[in-house]
């Protein structure tokens, strides 16, 4: 005979279990329309395998240099670290296969992919950094990572920042662990964070903070983490070190940190953007959010706990020390900001609460609608394939931007036909000392003779161009480059459904 006290217990259980299904459905239908918003821009005809970054091509053309047994530093210039370029080899493979833009949809896709599980890393680290009880708040942080501006911008195509928060966010969850953390986990985590900086130098912020935080929670662990990061960057990054030899240094670290101003920086691209807004009634809705989204930062880095109110901190003094900027890099921002913020919200009593929700909704949907407005402006699409038809099978091409060749499937030999796989990274390895006060573009590359003559010997090796405007008039190109263009090639006419780029074939030697 059952109590009448198991009635109540039985109905709770079953709405406890509505709730928790519920909230799984929410996270499922966050992930789902990120994924959506992600990948939409590829819909139209063509945009999948078309031109979008110049570094997404950087990063596969490295990954296919290093499938013909190229190796980046030694053999060709990569301002990053070498574990993109392993990542993406099944892609190059496949590249190899069914030609480069098959190869390049693939790497696209597996990039949204990352950022999902980005998207769903989020989640569980708010839950283990609130308690099993604030799903709400996990839900709300998942969210806030899934429709941040600058994830947008970094997952539609292949850039560095999901796949270096994939590394370093799973790290976190492993140290977040719940009870005692354990030598494998701790070691693990370190492999992890290792990878992340394999990736990009930006998650050096997660590895600092990674370590202090273990340091003073859990002191008897910080051994292991500190040796499976020094156990991760040796395999990873060793063998390309001892290949490349002093190169391997001064192109990953040195060329970053010397990198001169370039008028783009985190604080004069923000104003910048704020100055060319349209009208006045926007321009200042844009600040008032731009100084609430602070305000409530601010406020989580007071209050909140854990490593994401001092990681959040670290990552924007990086920002504006950054002597660059694009967008896409505030996709490192996105989870430790929307982990703090959420934090701050149990701590707020009623009514404030609901009016610091309303100001940070107001602010974030602002920002999010004007920064999403801008990158995915529409832009015509071509099929670059069909210039493979009329560029002979294994001609050395030269072009200025990776991405073009991968998007038009042209197949070259690399250790046949010497190009740069970025060429403008080439430009940053070879610059020291450039003064602040003088504008760095297009100067850097007329003014550098190392690069104008590696620039002149890829040319008289090439047998067709194929750049992204006239190569008579590229800025960085000087006199003497444009005058062997006009004297060795001639412009190809292109069908009309190509737009945007120049072919042109060699008439003489």
């Amino acid at each position: 005979m059952v109590s009448s006290g198991a009635v109540p217990d039985l109905e709770e259980r079953r709405w406890v279990g509505v709730a928790s299904w519920w909230r799984g459905g929410c996270l499922v239908a966050i992930v789902a329309a990120a994924g959506l918003l992600w990948s939409w821009p590829w819909f139209r005809p063509h945009a999948l395998t078309a031109v979008w970054e110049y570094d997404d091509g950087v990063y596969y053309g490295a990954s296919r240099a290093l499938l013909h047994g190229l190796l980046p530093y030694r053999d060709f210039t990569i301002v990053h670290p070498p574990l993109i370029a392993v990542i993406l080899l099944p892609c190059a493979g496949l590249g190899h296969l069914f030609g480069d833009p098959a190869g390049m949809a693939v790497a696209r896709i597996l990039t949204v992919a990352a950022g999902l599980v980005d998207v769903c890393l989020v989640y569980f680290l708010a839950l283990h950094q609130y308690g099993r009880t604030a799903r709400a708040l996990a839900l709300a942080a998942a969210a806030l990572y899934a429709f941040f501006p600058a994830t947008f911008v970094a997952d539609h195509t292949v850039l560095l920042e999901p796949w270096t928060n994939l590394a370093c966010l799973a790290a976190m969850l492993l140290l977040s662990r719940d009870g005692e953390l354990s030598q494998r986990a701790a070691f693990g985590a370190g492999l992890l964070l290792s990878a992340g900086l394999s990736i990009k130098l930006f998650a050096a912020a997660y590895l600092v903070v990674a370590v202090l935080w273990l340091a003073v929670a859990r002191r008897e662990r910080a051994g292991q983490l500190a040796a499976g990061i020094a156990v991760g960057v040796g395999v990873l990054d060793g063998p390309f070190a001892l290949a490349a030899g002093s190169r391997f240094w001064h192109d990953v670290f040195v060329a970053q940190v010397t990198r001169p101003l370039d008028g783009n920086n985190y604080v004069s691209h923000r104003l910048t953007a704020l100055m060319e807004t349209r009208t006045l009634p926007l321009g200042l809705a844009l600040a008032l959010a731009c100084i609430l989204t602070v305000l409530v930062a601010a406020a989580a880095l007071r209050r909140g706990r854990g490593p994401w109110a001092p990681l959040t901190l670290l990552i924007v003094v990086a920002l504006l020390a950054s002597p660059s900027y694009f967008e896409h890099y505030d996709a490192f921002l996105a989870a430790p900001l929307a982990l703090a913020l959420v934090g701050l919200v149990p701590r707020l009593r009623q009514a404030p609460r609901r009016a610091g929700e309303v100001l940070l909704a107001m602010a974030f949907s602002l920002w999010a609608v004007a920064s999403v407005g801008d990158a995915s402006t529409a832009r015509p699409w071509s099929d670059l394939r069909v210039l493979a038809l009329d560029i002979p099978r294994g001609a050395c091409v030269f072009t200025d931007s990776t991405s073009l060749a991968v998007a038009a499937a042209v197949r070259f030999d690399p250790r046949q036909c010497p190009s740069s796989v970025d060429g403008r990274g080439r430009l940053l390895t070879l610059t020291h000392g450039w003064p602040r006060s003088r504008e760095f573009y297009p100067l850097g590359f007329l003014e550098n003779p190392t690069w104008q003559r590696e620039t002149l010997a890829q040319l008289q090796g090439a047998s067709v161009l194929l750049t992204s405007s006239d190569p008579t008039h590229l800025p960085e190109w000087t006199a003497t480059l444009r005058r062997y263009v006009v004297g060795h090639f001639a412009r190809r006419p292109l069908p009309g459904a190509v737009a945007a780029v120049e072919l042109w074939s060699r008439t003489s030697r």
